[in-house]
């Protein structure tokens, strides 16, 4: 169908040099005065930009996890960026620790606003998947118009009460404070959590940059603030859905309550079933079905 743990952070000076040639462009991004990882997939020479797409990636994950998924967007002349986030990938930081969704937005969106001086003119997209979903509403609520939209893939956007009830959750506060750096008992992300393509599996679980353990109490923990604070939110600004029912890694009555309260009249739910969490990783013919409906929601709206 379409239709806290809080840790006091300071984010410092952001450069960006767009001008280096190749697939891969590193901008000065520091978090708390540490240098984070960033990418940019170039466009070939002599070809003009039509939009801007900025990812954030999700829990455990880094941003190279998107190099098979950008090349349909570099063919159709989007310009893609990211950057991996604190604690993840080549970024420094307790790698899969998130004291706090604020240490992941105010990059994301420094980051965007250099992109935005760098490209007057040009739209700019936000894609977040799983947690960088939730990271994306959270970006766009907190600057509307910095974004011409934003593509929701699997995002973080409720809680389950049968995985996570309320005594868990007060369980999970005590050990955020005391113990925040341990990885939650029963929370390993399993690649057969993540998708059926066997090749992709075997990728994933070779991947020496992602966290695959589990999830830190402390990043459980400010996801589920996270997620609560936007409860009542209405989103107005456009925006695409793109989820599998029997997602076991984020709550696909999550983002269909989003959806539902959203009161921006562009807005599009796309929902698959028998399919699992990193849909852009899916077997054909749905890896294709979902990339090709993510590029053509952006360039309906260039």
């Amino acid at each position: 169908s379409k239709q806290i743990f809080k840790v006091v952070t300071k984010l410092t000076k952001i450069s960006l040099d767009i001008s280096m040639e190749g697939r891969e462009s590193f901008a000065s991004i520091a978090f708390n005065e540490e240098p984070l990882h960033t990418r940019c997939w170039l466009l070939p020479e002599g070809r003009k930009a039509r939009a801007i797409l900025f990812i954030a990636h999700g829990l455990g994950e880094h941003s190279a996890c998107y190099d098979k998924l950008v090349d349909i967007f570099v063919s159709k002349d989007i310009l893609v960026y990211s950057h991996d986030h604190y604690g993840h990938g080549l970024s420094p930081g307790v790698p899969g620790l998130v004291s706090n969704m604020q240490d992941i937005v105010d990059p994301v969106l420094s980051h965007a606003r250099q992109i935005r001086s760098a490209n007057p003119g040009t739209p700019i997209f936000l894609m977040g998947h799983s947690m960088g979903g939730l990271a994306a509403v959270l970006c766009a609520k907190a600057e509307p118009g910095l974004f011409r939209g934003l593509l929701l893939n699997a995002p973080a956007l409720g809680v389950n009460p049968a995985f996570a009830p309320a005594w868990k959750i007060t369980v999970g506060r005590w050990l955020a404070y005391l113990c925040p750096q341990m990885v939650m008992p029963f929370s390993e992300m399993k690649v057969e959590y993540l998708t059926s393509d066997e090749a992709m599996r075997e990728e994933l679980k070779n991947d020496p940059l992602q966290f695959s353990r589990g999830v830190r109490c402390a990043s459980g923990l400010a996801i589920i603030d996270a997620i609560e604070s936007l409860a009542e939110y209405r989103a107005d600004f456009p925006f695409i859905v793109l989820h599998a029912r029997p997602d076991m890694l984020t709550y696909y009555q999550g983002s269909e309550r989003f959806f539902q309260r959203a009161v921006t009249e562009d807005k599009e739910f796309v929902s698959f079933d028998n399919l699992g969490h990193q849909l852009h990783y899916e077997v054909e013919p749905y890896r294709s079905q979902v990339r090709e409906a993510m590029c053509n929601w952006i360039l309906s709206r260039c």
